[in-house]
């Protein structure tokens, strides 16, 4: 399963995404010009710089989208749930994989691989509470849960594990993302993992301890609706 191991990356990296974008108190989120409504139960981007690809999603009508975000990210927000902290949403990330390398996957193999990832650095600040194989359009999918802290220490702990590209790390210090974390800032997410031929699509989808929305239907739903074309 050494093939994943990029997956693992992406996934460590897409959780860290899913945090600098909906924290520092909703700045992600203000700027209006680059914010619009969607219709109800239905959304079509182009995915910009990613050779053409497109994919869709159909979205509940009280969410907003985001299409700023450096592709191939596009951010659905949750505005019904936001705070003046924290505001629930979800990245989807669509990734190329070498050719064949998820032919014939077992889909429990891969969730094995991919929570190893994980618990192999504690300290990052991510726990996987749940994993499950689940059905999509497309096939086989994996659903991973994941409890998450994230901190200055967190952020270190990843950067010292080579788990996610300096690069990256260095981003977050430089626009201020790890200044403004002076307490551990805690949250819950469900990713989904959706194989398509030779390209993967994760979803990140970040939400509060406390919210009260059916999160796994929610993020199961939108899952259900993406397609790599």
């Amino acid at each position: 399963m050494k093939k994943f191991k990029s997956l693992i990356l992406a996934s460590a990296a897409i959780a860290l995404f899913t945090f600098t974008g909906c924290s520092s108190n909703g700045e992600a989120t203000k700027n209006e010009d680059a914010v619009k409504t969607v219709a109800p139960m239905e959304a079509s981007f182009d995915v910009q710089d990613y050779d053409g690809t497109k994919f869709t999603a159909s979205i509940p009508a009280n969410w907003k989208v985001d299409e700023t975000i450096a592709a191939p990210l596009v951010a659905f927000l949750n505005v019904d749930e936001a705070s003046d902290a924290f505001t629930p949403n979800c990245n989807i990330n669509i990734l190329d994989v070498p050719k064949g390398a998820l032919d014939n996957t077992d889909m429990n193999e891969y969730i094995k691989t991919i929570k190893e990832g994980f618990e192999s650095q504690p300290k990052s600040g991510f726990t996987v509470t749940n994993s499950e194989v689940i059905d999509l359009p497309t096939g086989k999918g994996a659903l991973i849960e994941l409890d998450c802290n994230v901190s200055a220490e967190s952020f270190e702990a990843l950067e010292a594990s080579g788990m996610v590209d300096k690069s990256l790390l260095e981003k977050f210090k430089t626009n201020g993302s790890l200044d403004e974390l002076n307490e551990a800032l805690s949250s819950k997410q469900i990713q989904i993992h959706i194989p398509q031929g030779d390209k993967i699509a994760i979803m990140a989808y970040s939400f509060n301890t406390d919210s009260t929305a059916n999160n796994k239907e929610l993020s199961t739903y939108i899952a259900h609706h993406i397609k790599i074309k």
